[in-house]
């Protein structure tokens, strides 16, 4: 029987034992791939997928149908591959390798055309000559092989073996189509520290397969027979898996919503407690930003050296940290409006989910009676900040992390004393409606927020956006 499905009977079972009552039901977001405009390509996923515990390594096939929505016609597919960055080359990690391409064919107009995939300067994108024209509204099949060779290193992607428990953490592992954007094809650099990720929503269909010994969470609800599991979702910025040894899960369906939490099996009888935690979390910013359009969510706590990563439907949290304060796990989950649900540039403007999600996540810890004082920026500091610059512009890991956690941060609280609370969260559904499934830039946010204020704003914005 499906794991998640026999977790799910025993926690409707302890629901009504307990004489818990259920909510009424949630609200539902549309999600079709045909309807969301704006998009550069929309893109069909399948994956086939077989983790080999003994070479830790990830064996694929990828078939991605695309239509070119761009406006241009293209001469080439580029792909990014976040599984190969300099960073990992330059740590030397045990394992660690380029991934390997091959049988690699683009279909365009029924002729199957074979390229080669030629990896570029920053390692983690390859571009594959199309030898043809793909015009705009052309339709056509990219197709590859694939083996990730995945890096001892206990992080967002990477395996560990600690005490006789394996942890595999496969976040942004998967090869996906470039973002194409003003006529060219987005392809940032790697960050350890801080994210370079920014694609368009697609629809996937994964099946993926690991030895039995393994608990497994991954976007989505799967279908699982015997240790292959089989999910097909829709509108997804990424689809993420994680797998573990000696782990187990905790499943509660609330409200039409199906709450995963994954954790070491020491800590079973902990894990309702994140439920409880994530019920609250995802409760707050429904009502604060708007609907969350997907059917689940999971929790991982895994053994990370920093707080946490979200993924469509997923996210992971520092297990230690998650025990002390429920803000990492507020805030991981904040990312689900802010980047997974209403995309950006996380390289370019990385205040857009960042410095909106920290803020979010605060004004929960708020509600809960904490005092968040110490999140924001004193006033004569301000001056070494700036908000909208990149993350390859900011002088360090410190810079990043001042910038986007707290400087932003602070620009959003002075701005909702501002404009008062009801014109603020207005705003903030606003940006959500119009944003959802789509790419967020700076000015298209900031004019919503002048939008729904009665007040300038303009000198907020100059002393905060100090290139703008």
């Amino acid at each position: 029987m499906n794991k998640k499905i026999l977790s799910f009977l025993i926690s409707v079972t302890l629901l009504f034992t307990a004489c818990i009552s259920i909510p009424s039901e949630k609200k539902s977001v549309e999600k079709n791939l045909d309807a969301v405009e704006a998009l550069s390509a929309k893109t069909a996923y399948e994956f086939n997928l077989a983790y080999d515990s003994k070479n830790h390594q990830l064996t694929g096939t990828m078939k991605a149908t695309i239509t070119n929505c761009s406006g241009d016609s293209w001469n080439k597919v580029v792909i990014n591959d976040w599984a190969t960055t300099p960073y990992y080359a330059e740590k030397k990690y045990p394992d660690y390798a380029p991934t390997d391409f091959s049988n690699t064919t683009i279909t365009i107009a029924g002729e199957k055309i074979p390229v080669v995939m030629q990896r570029q300067n920053n390692l983690t994108s390859l571009e594959a000559d199309a030898k043809k024209d793909i015009p705009d509204g052309e339709t056509f099949v990219f197709q590859t092989d694939f083996v990730i060779h995945i890096p001892n290193f206990e992080y967002r992607y990477g395996y560990s073996i600690k005490d006789g428990v394996e942890r595999v953490a496969l976040g942004n592992a998967l090869p996906v189509l470039a973002l194409y954007k003003n006529g060219e094809w987005i392809t940032h650099s790697y960050v350890s520290d801080g994210e370079s990720f920014n694609s368009e929503v697609a629809d996937y269909d994964v099946t993926f397969t690991c030895p039995p010994e393994y608990e497994v969470v991954m976007t989505g609800i799967p279908e699982v027979v015997d240790s292959t599991y089989h999910c097909v979702e829709n509108c997804i910025r990424d689809f993420t898996i994680m797998l573990a040894t000696h782990h187990t899960t905790y499943v509660e369906d609330y409200n039409g919503l199906l709450i995963t939490v994954l954790g070491n099996s020491d800590c079973a009888a902990d894990l309702p407690k994140f439920a409880e935690q994530t019920k609250t979390m995802m409760d707050f910013y429904t009502k604060l930003v708007g609907p969350y359009p997907y059917d689940s969510i999971d929790i991982c706590l895994l053994d990370l050296p920093a707080g946490g990563m979200e993924y469509a439907e997923l996210v992971i949290c520092n297990t230690e940290q998650a025990f002390e304060t429920p803000q990492a796990l507020a805030h991981e989950l904040g990312h689900e409006w802010f980047y997974l649900s209403v995309g950006n540039d996380e390289f370019s403007e990385p205040w857009i989910d960042e410095s909106i999600t920290s803020y979010i996540s605060i004004l929960y810890m708020e509600s809960l009676g904490y005092d968040m004082t110490d999140s924001y920026v004193k006033k004569e500091y301000e001056k070494y900040y700036d908000i909208c610059g990149s993350v390859s512009a900011m002088t360090d890991d410190k810079y990043y992390r001042m910038s986007a956690y707290s400087y932003g941060p602070t620009f959003l609280r002075n701005l909702n004393e501002l404009m008062g609370d009801k014109a603020f969260n207005a705003a903030l559904q606003e940006i959500y409606n119009t944003y959802i499934f789509k790419q967020a830039d700076t000015q298209g946010v900031l004019n919503i927020f002048r939008k729904h204020s009665k007040k300038s704003i303009e000198d907020l914005i100059c002393r905060y956006f100090k290139e703008k």
